[in-house]
């Protein structure tokens, strides 16, 4: 496969993959979660919203893309007083 037809498909699969979890997103706050929109600021700060996440939210949660998601609006809450 030439060079130019694997990066069209990585990127491909890369926007697919963004346009699947942000209609998960839609659907999950459609049913009553809740969304937060969140970046990351390096790989440090990934590991300790994720480390973080698994010791105060024994709910369920997903991260999409840019976004957390929250069936429980208080643990969303406290994730946003915590990191943004």
């Amino acid at each position: 496969m030439p060079l130019e037809d694997e990066i069209a498909e990585s990127i491909a699969t890369e926007i697919a993959k963004e346009i699947d979890d942000g209609i998960m997103a839609d659907i999950l706050v459609m049913n009553g979660w809740t969304s937060v929109a969140f970046f990351y600021k390096d790989n440090y700060h990934a590991v300790d919203v994720t480390h973080w996440l698994m010791e105060n939210c024994p709910g369920k949660w997903r991260r999409l893309n840019s976004f957390y998601v929250f069936e429980d609006i208080r643990e969303a809450e406290w994730f946003i007083l915590r990191w943004i």
